[in-house]
């Protein structure tokens, strides 16, 4: 029987800890079974698809739910991982190598550049955790991911921020980052992910119920 008052906080606080370790394990191996190239993107949707539904109080069986989210979007993962792959190295590639003469034209280069950088890390921070919640096409994938970062971009730039943030800690206690790395980031990018998806459904039910009123009148 689990104490109340504050042993009960320790004993939750200490209950998600060994959780974030155990997904984090989880990736770690899966991400090598797949080779590391072929296995950290399925392996990442997966952590998407078990953090979830924690967030939704699910009782889950965390490896069972991991391993069968890894083999059903192994292809799906691995191609929007191979696209995801390839435009980022091609934005550092034209950030890196590309000088033009003209500094008017440079400068509207490196604008678009810029441009185009920020919707690839707004694709890259919400097409993962799309998968867990979504069967879409990957083309939808993409286009969702886009929109709602377009729709939320207070939570988009907060999560933004805590990526930068937990970089610099995980940058000076290396430790961190082996225990819970991936699983602490994973858990909080899919918390303000459920809440951006909720605020857009939230939105279309009221639209949507304003235009039957519309209507009827």
């Amino acid at each position: 029987m689990v104490a109340s008052g504050p042993f009960k906080l320790i004993y939750v606080c200490c209950e998600w800890v060994m959780r974030l370790v155990y997904i984090n394990v989880l990736w770690v191996l899966f991400t090598l079974v797949g080779g590391i190239i072929l296995g950290i993107y399925p392996a990442t949707a997966a952590t998407f698809t078990v953090v979830k539904q924690w967030l939704r109080e699910e009782d889950v069986s965390i490896f069972r739910t991991f391993f069968q989210s890894y083999k059903s979007q192994f292809l799906r993962a691995n191609l929007a991982g191979l696209i995801l792959t390839v435009t980022g190295a091609l934005i550092v590639i034209n950030f890196q190598l590309v000088h033009l003469e003209n500094q008017t034209a440079h400068f509207l280069f490196l604008m678009i550049m810029f441009v185009i950088a920020c919707f690839f890390v707004v694709t890259l921070i919400y097409i993962f955790p799309l998968m867990a919640d979504y069967s879409l096409s990957l083309k939808d994938y993409f286009t969702q991911a886009i929109l709602i970062g377009i729709a939320t971009p207070f939570r988009t730039l907060m999560i933004v921020a805590f990526l930068f943030g937990t970089t610099y800690i995980f940058l000076l206690l290396s430790t961190l980052l082996v225990l819970f790395g991936v699983s602490s980031v994973c858990l909080t990018i899919a918390y303000f992910t459920s809440r951006s998806v909720r605020k857009i459904e939230g939105k279309a039910a009221k639209y949507r119920k304003a235009q039957c009123v519309y209507l009827k009148v």
